[in-house]
């Protein structure tokens, strides 16, 4: 049947397409430039587009704002806090609200900020602020077995004046004698709060939740006003530029909904679509399903034999909710469209080993005492779990160890001497079985890039890759200091880094010279003008050729992507070097190679698979968010368009006001939902054997939800994390030479086997007639 089905396959392959939802998205783009309000030439806009295109259109829209409404705007920007870097706060705050902006519910009049006090006061009363505060000194206080005033009740009230007088509405809720009103029945060291003064907090409570409120409701209406200028503005740059993102077409396909659907978009495409297969589904975001649901419909309102609707989604490897990636989507269709589930829990990659971990991990993780706060979350998303299975009988190893203790403690995020650790035990690996690979999985760039650097110093040929800053060069960094230089001469602190660098040797310049600010400044001048000849490729491209002989390997492959940035920059370059400066700074680039040894975030490693993985800072891979907008956002029903939008109190403010609180609860379950799922993608990419390596506790004191302290509550709640120590082992430790595995993971001598030659790949093609879904 197989063989059958490749046949017409191959026969029909010119009726097959493959291509992202982006590349589908852009051809349809292109089909109805003119219904979208596309230019007739535009084309994609590249990474480094994004901010100048932003900063175009915020600089266009404050020339014309008053002074005291861009007063409000910064302060909402910057969260309440004054920061000398404007422009990067309007930046960042912008470009994270204009996607929810772009998502607000059309019905919802005013969706910025809370609406109403929930006590029913909707003024605040700040001139009798002082004439209670004076009813709450003069109360009397509870009092001491020995008769004398409570020390720590005359503290508590003192320090709540102090931030009622400041106005500072957050400390006087957070702390102290409303802090006991508010979470702990009324009671305040261990004694009840006397009616009396029950009463007036009640009252200072009132005014300082309706003044908290009014206060963050200012800034982030301020934001909430500013944007539909904005989108605007940005909108007609764009048209102008003809530069447009793949969300901006996505956005512009899913608000022009039936328009693009049927008869008119199979013209436009010049072909018909019958069959629609869509892969990793639980990466879809709200406005790409927007966009495809037309299509969708129209493809199941045929016959069921003649047209098919194929989805395959894993929700358990849901990791893109901080960029928009929403697994409840697929309930969502499931139930509109009617279709049919099948669940696949038969694992071709792993070993039972490693699958057995797994298992262990996720079967029961709403009862982990890591996430007992959380159950009902969790429990969601492990509705999706079913117990995994090996499909071939390969050999394993699964082994948790303690790394060494941090020289610096208090630096939680990162995690040197774990990670130097690591390194060291991969590099025993490889020398043992050099034909493996091995996946390195971090859970950050900064990671990933010092894992790197250890493994080259110790002569290991790894790839790296996950996106590294390409200025993390210092050849790179001297050629932007020059860059630097040529747009401000006078930069004395540039001159000196390029005068002490080889890159100083591509101006020319004699030592007397570069003492001479009339030398220097011709120098840079003529520079200037080859740049505006000959454009930034070429000129660049001569430089690194210069430099060929005075820098090594890795700075040579920096100082090549530096190139390639120079001639994609060089189409809509500037007249000013220091925006190249800048976009160089900010580009990121991967340092990929046909090597063993492969180091990357878990991001990166989706869809991958190694034959050992190596998981070294899973104590950094945090289950209870971290991020750091300066909003929350309300979806209806979770999934729908957002209908309400908050500024971000504290965690201890959000009983008091439901609608943050229903707010908090969505974000804290994506957040929570990316933890697990990362978790679970960094070990089902291992096809025979996972190392992951944790921080010391033996004590057990960490009440940090990490996926570290998951791990260690499935496998080894009762061992002691000292330093060094194995908590949890399985399998056999030289797997690669055990019977099953490919004699390709040894090297021949070692192995006594000849070495293999050739590697044939299996094909797998399931029919999918009908409606079906797969998660």
């Amino acid at each position: 049947v197989c063989s059958d089905l490749l046949s017409k396959t191959v026969g029909e392959l010119h009726r097959l397409e493959v291509v992202t939802l982006d590349a589908f998205f852009f051809r349809v783009a292109r089909a109805f430039a003119l219904e979208l309000g596309l230019p007739q030439s535009w084309k994609l806009a590249q990474d480094f587009d994004r901010s100048r295109l932003c900063s175009r259109a915020i600089e266009s829209a404050l020339r014309e704002m008053p002074p005291r409404a861009l007063a409000e705007l910064v302060r909402g920007a910057g969260q309440g806090v004054a920061d000398r870097a404007v422009h990067r706060l309007l930046l960042e705050g912008v470009e994270q609200l204009h996607g929810v902006f772009r998502a607000l519910d059309p019905a919802v009049r005013d969706p910025w900020g809370v609406h109403g006090d929930p006590d029913g006061t909707r003024e605040v009363d700040l001139e009798r602020l002082d004439e209670v505060i004076a009813l709450l000194e003069d109360t009397e206080l509870p009092k001491t077995a020995a008769g004398k005033v409570d020390s720590r009740w005359e503290k508590a009230r003192a320090e709540g004046i102090a931030a009622l007088r400041a106005g500072d509405w957050t400390r006087f809720l957070t702390a102290g004698l409303a802090k006991a009103i508010l979470a702990s029945g009324g009671t305040y060291a261990k004694k009840p709060v006397p009616d009396a003064i029950r009463e007036i907090l009640a009252s200072l409570i009132r005014v300082a939740k309706v003044a908290l409120l009014a206060e963050h409701n200012r800034r982030i209406a301020a934001l909430g006003r500013f944007l539909p200028e904005y989108d605007r503005r940005i909108q007609r740059i764009e048209r102008e530029e003809g530069l447009y993102h793949f969300e901006d077409l996505t956005h512009a396909l899913s608000r022009m909904g039936q328009a693009a659907r049927s008869e008119e978009l199979f013209y436009r495409l010049d072909r018909r679509i019958r069959h629609l297969l869509l892969d990793e589904f639980q990466d879809t975001s709200h406005a790409q399903w927007a966009a495809l649901a037309p299509l969708s419909e129209e493809i199941l309102s045929g016959h069921e034999p003649d047209r098919a609707l194929f989805i395959v989604a894993d929700p358990k490897q849901s990791i893109y909710g901080w960029r928009g990636g929403e697994p409840r989507i697929l309930e969502h269709v499931q139930e509109t469209l009617g279709l049919k589930p099948e669940s696949v829990s038969q694992s071709w990659r792993s070993s039972s080993v490693v699958l057995d971990v797994v298992n262990r991990v996720f079967e029961n993780i709403e009862d982990s005492e890591v996430l007992s706060t959380e159950r009902e979350i969790v429990g969601r998303w492990a509705r999706a779990f079913d117990r995994h299975h090996a499909a071939r009988d390969l050999p394993g190893y699964v082994r948790v160890e303690v790394g060494p203790a941090e020289e610096r403690a208090g630096r939680r995020s990162f995690r040197p001497a774990l990670l130097s650790h690591a390194a060291a035990e991969v590099a025993r690996l490889h020398r043992a079985a050099p034909g493996a690979t091995i996946g390195i999985l971090t859970r950050t760039n900064r990671s990933a890039a010092y894992l790197f650097a250890h493994l080259r110093r110790a002569g290991l040929d790894a790839s790296e890759e996950g996106g590294v800053p390409v200025a993390d060069s210092g050849p790179v960094l001297a050629i932007l200091a020059l860059l630097r230089m040529v747009d401000h001469p006078g930069d004395t602190i540039s001159r000196y880094l390029v005068r002490m660098t080889p890159a100083g040797l591509l101006l020319g310049l004699s030592p007397e010279e570069w003492m001479d600010d009339e030398a220097v400044t011709g120098a840079t001048q003529q520079v200037r003008r080859r740049l505006l000849s000959e454009g930034y490729g070429r000129v660049l491209s001569g430089w690194v050729r210069a430099l060929a002989g005075e820098v090594s390997a890795r700075d040579s492959r920096r100082l090549r992507q530096l190139t390639e940035l120079a001639f994609r920059w060089d189409e809509r370059a500037t007249s000013r070097p220091s925006d190249f400066v800048t976009v160089a700074r900010a580009a990121r680039a991967e340092d990929p190679a046909s090597a063993a040894v492969r180091v990357m975030t878990i991001h990166g490693a989706k869809g991958l698979e190694f034959d050992a993985v190596v998981l070294p800072d899973l104590d950094g891979l945090s289950l209870s968010g971290g991020r750091n907008s300066p909003y929350m956002a309300l979806r209806s029903g979770g999934t729908g368009p957002v209908k309400r939008v908050f500024p971000r109190l504290k965690q201890e403010l959000l009983p008091l006001f439901p609608d943050l609180a229903e707010a908090a609860s969505q974000e804290r379950e994506s957040e929570l939902r990316d933890g697990l799922s990362s978790l679970y993608v960094g070990l089902t990419r291992a096809r025979h054997a996972i190392y992951a390596y944790l921080s010391p506790d033996p004590r057990n004191r960490s009440k940090a939800r990490t996926a570290a302290r998951v791990i260690r509550q499935a496998r080894a709640p009762d061992v002691a994390a000292e330093a060094g120590s194995v908590l949890f082992a399985k399998g056999s430790s030289d797997w690669w030479r055990a019977p099953g595995a490919d004699p390709k993971h040894v090297s021949p001598e070692a192995s006594g086997r000849p070495a293999q030659t050739k590697q044939v790949r299996r094909l797998t093609l399931t029919p999918s007639p009908g409606r079906r879904i797969v998660p």
